[in-house]
């Protein structure tokens, strides 16, 4: 769990996503833009420990990278220990799927806010930046269950493919289709240098 502080306004919390590095072997992780609207990130709330600063931010993706404060340690793993066996290869992030997704594929969210979830990938959506008319970004459209209600703090999760790979980031459960939320491709990450080891 991660804050914003309350220096710029209330305090917002997101989860963390995942431990990246550029190609300078520089680490960074990465959390959903709109929970930081300065630059500071706390854990595990606005009374914790600064923890890094956000450094850059991926043009209308709602992905910043957080460059941690030095003696910060972060560990690529899913947050509870109680994933249901066969459902997922451990508890390790591999790394960022490079292949697409097929309708039916299971995915995984694990959070401290929603706790452990698993879904089906539905179909891919792009988005167009405002920016720049020829950039579009990647998203996926999940299947996380009837049961699951919005819920504040989960935005940034990393979403797993069933070996363990970051498919997307969440971003929004939907109102229009019950049961859907959407992400944002973890494919968008490698295309600006940024890669998990």
């Amino acid at each position: 769990m991660l804050s914003s502080g309350n220096t710029h306004g209330p305090e917002l919390l997101t989860t963390s996503g995942i431990q990246v590095f550029d190609d300078n072997g520089d680490s960074f992780i990465t959390v959903a833009s709109h929970g930081f609207p300065a630059d500071e990130v706390y854990h595990p709330n606005k009374d914790g420990e600064l923890i890094g600063h956000v450094t850059y931010k991926i043009p209308d993706a709602d992905i910043s990278l957080v460059r941690l404060c030095p003696n910060q340690y972060y560990d690529n793993e899913t947050f509870t220990t109680n994933i249901p066996e066969g459902i997922i290869d451990g508890q390790r992030i591999k790394g960022i799927r490079k292949t697409d997704l097929r309708f039916g594929d299971i995915v995984t969210m694990d959070n401290p806010f929603l706790g452990w979830l698993g879904g089906l990938f539905v179909g891919d959506h792009f988005i167009r930046l405002p920016e720049d008319e020829n950039r579009w970004v990647k998203c996926h459209w999940l299947y996380l269950g009837n049961d699951i209600e919005p819920t504040n703090g989960s935005c940034g999760s990393p979403i797993l493919d069933k070996d363990g790979f970051v498919v997307s980031f969440f971003r929004f459960m939907t109102e229009t289709f019950r049961g859907c939320g959407l992400g944002i491709a973890a494919g968008t990450l490698p295309e600006y240098g940024y890669h998990v080891e």
